[in-house]
């Protein structure tokens, strides 16, 4: 193992990841550095020594708590400060960080059995080294809980996602991948703070490393691959709640962007839905919600489709939803009878209408766009939501 190289990156890098990942390499092991609380700050992999466990811990950012219990016994037991044992063909070591009397957390090695070679001196190297750089990006203490930089991020206090890993640098939420995130309303359980702290741990429970906080009089939640989000749905009947489930997230950072549209999607629901209980894919509602912003820009709507919405409005007509049928299926007439319902001459009848007199160019592909959102804007108005909800996609 080459020391220099490894101190030199201390001093340069000054950065925990990159030297836990120098470190994986000169071992060639997988490692994997948590706090005190079980929680992922820093890993690395060599990838034929990526483990079903490795994999699972450092996508949800903390270990399961079957691991974290053999960490804590094995290790506390142990007069050395560190334990090893073989598991699946993988030799693990486990040794407890510290940065003088204070304990950091863990540092957990991978190998491959004929791989390990390190001596008792390389590892208390690499074990100093890793947790001084530890409890120097803590500041010594961790100046800010998870939740409080997790409500300045939605606040949008975080300017840039630079920043945002700056403030999270040696916290889990610096290693923190969820696939997507849930909106839950607990509008129903009245904010009693005991029902409330009953349904984190139940969510807990089910959703491992979900790390359920509260914010803006709502639970958000993350949820990842090997998550089973059909029990969402099964939670949000047995506590009557109201839930909606993001989209794909590409970073943590990323859920401040993606927040406001979910909640849209859930006071929407809210207000459309008289259940009392739900649980939605917001990717369902995507369009829907889109068109929502620009519902009052009556400016946006082309003349002739105004004219063709009054007349609609004057005779209790289909004319606007003939044509925005007609423009969805690519102005092919049998499409538009199908996906309507309605016989080949009446449609015939009211696009001949619509040309002759409104508006005479609906075949101009250059104005396809134009007379597309010009429709739809007048549907929204006309309350028929359901055309611009996805009856695909995403599903649990």
């Amino acid at each position: 193992m080459d020391r220099e190289k490894l101190l030199k990156m201390f001093f340069v890098c000054n950065s925990l990841k990159t030297l836990t990942e120098a470190v994986s390499s000169e071992l060639y092991c997988s490692l994997i550095v948590v706090d005190d609380a079980y929680r992922v700050v820093s890993h690395g992999s060599i990838s034929p020594l990526y483990s079903g466990e490795y994999k699972k811990a450092v996508s949800h950012g903390e270990l399961t708590l079957e691991t974290a219990k053999i960490i804590s016994d094995q290790t506390e037991q142990s007069d050395i400060g560190y334990v090893t044992f073989e598991q699946d063909g993988k030799n693990y070591r486990l040794s407890r960080l510290f940065c003088g009397d204070i304990m950091l957390g863990y540092l957990i090695y991978i190998f491959d059995k004929k791989q390990d070679t390190s001596s008792p001196e390389d590892f208390d190297f690499i074990e100093s080294l890793l947790a001084k750089q530890l409890y120097f990006e803590r500041g010594g203490f961790v100046q800010n809980t998870a939740e409080k930089i997790l409500t300045d991020l939605l606040n949008g206090n975080f300017e840039t996602e630079q920043y945002f890993n700056y403030q999270t640098k040696g916290m889990f939420l610096s290693n923190l991948n969820p696939e997507r995130f849930a909106v839950i309303d607990v509008e129903n359980l009245d904010m009693q703070e005991t029902k409330i702290e009953i349904l984190r741990k139940k969510i807990t429970e089910f959703f491992h490393a979900s790390h359920p906080f509260i914010y803006d009089n709502k639970i958000i939640l993350f949820l990842f691959w090997d998550h089973e989000l059909h029990l969402l749905n099964s939670m949000a009947k047995e506590y009557s709640l109201q839930i909606v489930i993001s989209g794909k997230i590409k970073s943590l950072y990323s859920i401040c962007k993606a927040y406001p549209i979910v909640k849209m999607t859930l006071v929407y629901l809210k207000d459309k839905n008289d259940k009392k209980f739900f649980c939605e894919m917001q990717s369902h509602y995507s369009e829907l919600m889109l068109l929502k912003k620009f519902e009052n820009n009556t400016e946006l709507i082309d003349d002739n489709i105004s004219m063709l919405a009054k007349h609609d409005r004057e005779n209790g007509g289909e004319l606007c939803l003939t044509l925005y049928n007609y423009l969805i299926a690519h102005h092919s007439l049998k499409l538009t009878c199908e996906k309507m319902f309605t016989h080949r001459n009446t449609v015939l009848y009211r696009l001949n209408k619509i040309r002759e007199e409104f508006c005479p160019d609906i075949d101009n592909s250059e104005k396809h766009l134009r007379f597309l959102l010009s429709l739809s804007l007048v549907l929204l108005s006309q309350n028929q939501d359901e055309l611009f909800i996805s009856k695909t996609g995403d599903e649990f």
